[in-house]
């Protein structure tokens, strides 16, 4: 009987490590995905909203008989 209660308790330590090994290796790869979505996510941000640029949408506004304009006279 001995034998036996030793034997369980020291599978219940190797699950109880093995868990804990499981969780933790899961854990940090789950977190580094998610910084390296969020870094590619930044990156996507900076190359679409670059300072000093100027993006004009010219094909929401035109109707198809209407002659498009590459700029707006100031009077």
């Amino acid at each position: 009987m001995l034998k036996f209660i030793l034997i369980v308790i020291i599978l219940m330590l190797l699950f109880r490590a093995l868990r804990k090994f499981i969780f933790f290796s899961a854990h940090n790869a789950f977190n580094k995905a998610a910084q390296d979505f969020m870094k590619r996510q930044e990156a996507e941000d900076r190359q679409r909203k670059e300072e000093g640029r100027v993006y004009v949408d010219t094909k929401a506004r035109i109707s198809k008989d209407e002659k498009f304009d590459d700029y707006e006279e100031i009077k």
